[in-house]
């Protein structure tokens, strides 16, 4: 079961194709994830296999290597299932 951070990081990782950096996942998912915690919940969805991340080489010289994060196939199943469920409970929930 995903937590509403792990969620909201998945959510921001699904159909990014090119990755995002850890600071371009804080503008998507702030407040729900603020830079503080955000390696934290990177840490957790990569050791659990619903994300992984590549780093990225010196550019020119210019620019410090810097590590981009991907949903994986195991990522995106998890976060299809947390948003059945959290689906099914606001119907379950809902007034008549």
């Amino acid at each position: 079961m995903l937590t509403r951070n792990q969620a909201s990081v998945l959510e921001a990782l699904d159909n990014q194709r090119q990755g995002l950096y850890g600071r371009e996942l804080v503008e998507l998912t702030r407040p729900a994830v603020g830079l503080a915690f955000i390696y934290t919940v990177l840490e957790e969805l990569c050791d659990s296999g619903l994300a992984r991340e590549e780093l990225d080489e010196k550019v020119d010289g210019f620019t410090a290597a810097r590590t981009r994060h991907f949903i994986t196939d195991r990522g995106r199943q998890a976060l299809q299932v947390h948003a059945a469920g959290n689906a099914s409970f606001g119907a379950e929930t809902a007034p008549a």
